[in-house]
């Protein structure tokens, strides 16, 4: 493979039954723009000849058994735009190379379901400089590269479209084609610690992000509400406490919300995308049940009780009450 990869653009070995470690198999020059190993067999760590595949755009190794530190190394492939490492054994903190991320032209990066640690890494979010600029959403561009394709004696352009499934409002959603406009982050189902760094406001053209199931602690930083692009926000199943910030109500594009299973308290912000989630986006905090309400709430409203849920929504208004206890 080592011979013919100076002029391979997209490498494809996705949903087989490869087995063993991901190869050091990659040379200086390496044309690589697209490599697909996921739903494998593989382990061991992340080759590190993959540091030669300078034109790499789109790295899928996820559900796979691989084991081993986050590859700061990578940001040395500064054309990267997809990195998905998810459901796989990475551990640890991730930390910064020696010298500083540089991952400017990402649009996902995919970490969920993995045993990463210790605070969210504010310098890796710095790095993300393409989710800083606001993509018009109503171009019709898809994330592909071009390939030169060897027929007989004669060598095509092609396109290759990147496809991938990520999770989008609860649910996993297959993308067999990637709009450009879209930027994800999903940290989800890792041993994250601490608080959301405010940097995480940095990033205006976020579409996705996801949280959910961490330690995260602290309060929700009101700098969430500059991401004015977003349309799903999944905090849940961490230990913030404190307020939803009133500010969050601004992110009109945002359709999915989760707060679910946390500690916090207080009133829930009115107006615009707030007054149309469900109950379930609030349920379960302030470490027993639900105590989540509206401020200076009467009775009325949807009203919680330990076994006991009696629901009446107002045409105008949400309220969360609980019964003994008014906010």
């Amino acid at each position: 493979m080592s011979q013919n990869i100076h002029s391979l653009a997209v490498l494809n070995l996705g949903k087989n039954k490869l087995e063993g470690s991901i190869p050091q198999a990659y040379p200086n020059g390496c044309a690589l723009n697209v490599i697909e190993l996921a739903k494998n067999r593989l382990q061991g760590p992340v080759s590190r000849s993959l540091a030669n595949c300078t034109m790499l755009e789109y790295l899928n190794l996820g559900h796979n058994q691989i084991l081993d530190g986050f590859p700061s190394w990578l940001s040395e492939l500064t054309n990267l735009k997809v990195i998905i490492l998810k459901s796989n054994n990475f551990h640890g903190p991730i930390k910064p190379p020696q010298s500083q991320f540089n991952f400017s032209n990402l649009h996902v990066m995919d970490l969920s379901d993995n045993s990463f640690n210790g605070e969210l890494p504010s310098k890796l979010l710095q790095s993300f400089h393409a989710m800083k600029v606001v993509a018009a959403q109503d171009q019709l561009e898809y994330l592909n590269t071009s390939a030169n394709i060897p027929w007989s004696l004669y060598s095509l352009e092609g396109y290759f479209d990147y496809a991938m499934k990520l999770m989008n409002k609860g649910i996993e959603r297959e993308y067999p084609k990637v709009p450009y406009a879209l930027m994800v982050i999903d940290l989800s189902k890792n041993k994250f610690e601490g608080c959301i760094p405010n940097v995480i406001g940095d990033l205006t053209s976020l579409l996705l992000l996801n949280v959910l199931n961490n330690i995260l602690t602290g309060s929700i930083v009101v700098s969430l509400a500059y991401l004015t692009s977003l349309e799903s926000l999944d905090l849940s199943r961490n230990k913030p406490s404190g307020k939803i910030p009133q500010q969050l109500a601004q992110l009109t594009f945002l359709s999915s919300f989760n707060v679910s299973h946390n500690q916090l308290l207080g009133p829930i912000p009115q107006g615009s995308q707030f007054n149309t989630f469900a109950i379930d986006s609030f349920a379960m905090n302030g470490g027993h049940t639900e105590v989540l309400c509206q401020k200076n709430a009467p009775q009325l409203g949807i009203t919680y009780h330990s076994h006991h849920l009696a629901r009446k929504k107002s045409a105008k208004s949400l309220h969360l009450t609980w019964i003994g206890h008014l906010c």
